[in-house]
Order: C-alpha cells, then structure tokens, then sequence
C-alpha cells in the first residue's frame, strides 16, 4: 500500500536537516507519498543532497 503524508522535514541522529517544507509539496496537495512495497525512495534534489551528506 501506499500512504499520502503531509511531510514537514527529515531529521538523521536527531538533528532536523535544513529543507524547505515546500519541497515536499505536490501539486494536488495532498502530500508526499511513501510507497511500501517498493524498493527504491526518491527524493527531489533539494532533499536529497542535505540527507545524503548528513550521512556522510
């Protein structure tokens, strides 16, 4: 299944990463969605370098 989210931000080791809430947006406004049956997670860019190098 998959479920529709309202997003606000991600944090990694308790640390809120600087991303606006925008970014995860859609346009029929009815929020990011988070799939869990796939295998993969997209990310637009503006999430995913801050995700990544807080990681790193």
């Amino acid at each position: 299944p998959h479920y529709n989210l309202n997003l606000q931000s991600i944090s990694v080791n308790g640390q809120a990463l600087q991303i606006d809430a925008s970014v995860f947006a859609t346009s029929n406004n009815r929020g990011t969605i988070v799939d869990s049956g796939t295998t993969l997670a997209y990310l637009a860019e503006e999430a995913y370098d801050p995700f990544v190098n807080a990681q790193s």
